[in-house]
Order: C-alpha cells, then sequence, then structure tokens
C-alpha cells in the first residue's frame, strides 16, 4: 500500500494537536479517543514511507523554542522564538519524507507552510490561553461558607468530606460523625472546613 507523504504529514500533525488538546481538557474521551486513532494511524504511515531522521531533528529543535515563545516574557523575545520555532516545523516538514520518486521533497512547502503556521499559531493560542488562566486569581468566594449546613459524604473524624451547596469539602470534626448525617460549617482553615453535626 502506498502512502501520500502529504497525506500522512497532515493525520501526523492533526494526531499531534487532538494528542495536546486531550492532555490540556481531559475528561469527555472524544479528543483521546481521535488523538489514540490517528496516532496509531500516524504511526503506521510512519513506518510505511522512508523518514529523513535530520528532518525530525529540526521538529524536535521547534518544539523546545516554542515553549519558551508561549512562556511569559518580553514580547520581542516572545516573537523571535514563535517565528523561529515556525521556521524549524516548516523545514522539518517539508524535509520529514524521502520521496518515492527519488527527488527530495516528497511534502509541498506550501502545504507544509500553509501546516505549520495554522497548527503552530493555534497551539500558541491554546498554550497562552491556558498559562494566562493558570495566573488569574481564585475568584471563589469562601466567606460564606462558616454556618452553612451539608450532608457528611464520609464518615468524618480527623478527616472526611462534606457537600455544602454545590461543593464537596474536606472536613474535619473533634467528635466523629456518621456518613449522611447533617452538619454546620464551623470555621474553614484554607480548604479544610471544621463542622458540627446538626442534631
Amino acid at each position: 500500500m502506498v502512502f501520500d507523504p502529504n497525506l500522512a504529514y497532515v493525520v501526523l500533525v492533526l494526531a499531534f494537536i487532538l494528542g495536546v488538546l486531550s492532555l490540556a481538557a481531559p475528561g469527555t474521551g472524544v479528543l483521546e479517543l481521535g488523538a489514540v486513532g490517528l496516532m496509531a494511524l500516524a504511526g503506521y504511515t510512519l513506518f510505511q514511507l522512508p523518514v529523513n531522521a535530520w528532518a525530525l531533528v529540526f521538529l524536535l529543535v521547534g518544539l523546545p523554542l516554542f515553549f519558551f515563545a508561549v512562556r511569559p516574557g518580553g514580547r520581542l523575545r516572545q516573537w523571535i522564538l514563535l517565528v523561529l520555532a515556525m521556521l524549524f516545523f516548516w523545514v522539518g516538514s517539508v524535509f520529514m519524507f524521502r520521496s518515492p520518486a527519488g527527488s527530495t521533497l516528497a511534502i509541498n512547502p506550501w502545504l507544509a507552510g500553509l501546516i505549520s503556521l495554522a497548527g503552530g499559531s493555534f497551539m500558541w493560542f491554546v498554550f497562552k490561553k491556558s498559562l494566562q488562566a493558570n495566573q488569574l486569581p481564585v475568584k471563589q468566594a469562601f466567606s460564606g461558607v462558616e454556618g452553612a449546613e451539608g450532608e457528611a459524604i464520609t464518615e468524618i473524624g480527623r478527616e472526611g468530606s462534606v457537600r455544602v451547596g454545590a461543593e464537596t469539602w474536606s472536613a474535619h470534626s473533634g467528635v466523629p460523625i456518621p456518613r449522611h448525617s447533617r452538619v454546620r460549617v464551623v470555621s474553614r482553615k484554607g480548604l479544610i472546613l471544621e463542622v458540627e453535626q446538626i442534631e
């Protein structure tokens, strides 16, 4: 079976993007299944096509440049690293496969440029927004939890869990509280609630 190197390249890039997205937003299983399926297909095509090992070095060097580009720092430094990363991705992509016909380029340079630019820009946006979200202050209002009532999800003694409103909290009590008992929050220390059983 003969594989088109251009199609194999597109599948490989999509597998990589879905893999990163499934790590960034786990939970549904859809991204994970898509990533695994595309990675299996991409892996199979990689074994069927002749690969230029030196081109993979360009792709591997582009990855740290890309990750340093999304990290906070000077704007000029970020843009220089991003452009360098895209250039390394493009060169590595164009020369990734050897053409069966014997010419050097098996992947269309315009396709590689478009995919490198679009995929790199998309991933830069996703990583940048993820880093910005991680640096936002927590906007959870914990002040109203003292005095609130809830239910013991587990037995509570030195430790346990309670549900207060829609939230599940770690809890502590000086007196053992049976599971499914109604409780009142006495105080909060960080993310641990001190609770007492409501008689």
